[in-house]
């Protein structure tokens, strides 16, 4: 047994060295190879620059973009009054660009006022409706009449 165990230790101690031997061999050529690449680039100093005349015209074709376009996607539970710029037009900050027709949110808006000056209330009598009248400030009480009481009130 002790035999097995000095085998199989000088085993594991080989291939340990046998792997650093390969790694480091590796290594080594990978590092030449990329000293052996390095470019040279030759420097020229600024004062070699010219501006000096070119010609009398320069061409060039291409597209020109700009870099701060943006879509709109308008709302699509509104309609559109009114569009105030046409496509490509040049805008600034705060420039309105399109309306909404404003006649829904009005009636919207008219029908909750409404529903906050008038009320319904369920008795065991029916249903009575409370309402604010604007010109008399009254608040006037309609629906179903019951006898509720015979006799005398002592205030």
């Amino acid at each position: 047994m002790s035999l097995n165990k000095k085998t199989r230790k000088n085993l594991i101690i080989a291939s340990v060295t046998a792997v650093l031997v390969v790694g480091f061999t590796l290594g080594l050529w990978f590092f030449v190879q990329y000293q052996s690449d390095q470019k040279t680039v030759e420097v020229q100093p600024v004062s070699y620059l010219s501006t000096s005349y070119w010609g009398d015209t320069t061409y060039s074709s291409g597209t020109a973009a700009s870099d701060s376009t943006q879509e709109i996607y308008p709302s699509t539970e509104q309609t559109i009054s009114d569009i105030y710029v046409t496509e490509g037009q040049q805008v600034s900050v705060g420039d309105p660009l399109l309306q909404y027709d404003k006649t829904k949110l009005e009636l919207d808006v008219e029908a909750k006022d409404i529903a906050v000056k008038q009320a319904e209330i369920e008795l065991d009598g029916g249903t009575l409706l409370d309402r604010w009248d604007e010109q008399t400030g009254h608040v006037l009480m309609t629906g179903p009449a019951a006898f509720v009481f015979d006799g005398e009130y002592e205030a």
